[in-house]
């Protein structure tokens, strides 16, 4: 099953989502600095797309970012999953931001519930964690 956002308005203005509204975003955290950075979007029980920027510019690796998945609120009250590998785009520009987009793999399988979904349509065409990404 996957994430299927609730036919409702479009979030303008800064109104509060409704819990589970967006089960596929997930919130980048620098365990080194202990600030979210950035978003992403779950792809897979194991992969996660962001933008190479928000990599870029925050110096995290491995090492020092930590995905959430399933936040209402900001809050990390429980540890987040840890990163097994981040991959750039070959072509990433950082001065004019050309191909900026990012793979994240999980070290660990994500366990799908209401307020965790992959983006709508990727798994079924993914059929589980890709083995390799499209630009490694």
């Amino acid at each position: 099953e996957c994430g299927i956002a609730r036919p409702k308005a479009r979030i303008i203005g800064g109104q509060d989502a409704e819990i589970g509204e967006w089960p596929w975003m997930a919130m980048l955290y620098h365990i080194t600095t202990n600030k979210s950075f950035c978003g992403g979007a779950l792809l897979t029980s194991t992969w996660v797309v962001t933008a190479a920027h928000c990599i870029n510019e925050s110096k995290v690796n491995e090492n020092t970012l930590q995905v959430y998945l399933g936040k209402h609120e900001a809050d990390v009250g429980e540890s987040g999953i840890i990163v097994d590998e981040i991959i750039m785009h070959p072509d990433f520009n950082n001065t004019v931001y050309d191909a900026d987009i990012a793979l994240i793999r999980l070290t660990e399988h994500v366990v799908f519930t209401e307020t965790i979904k992959p983006v709508f349509g990727v798994a079924a065409i993914a059929d589980g964690s890709p083995s390799s990404p499209p630009f490694s």
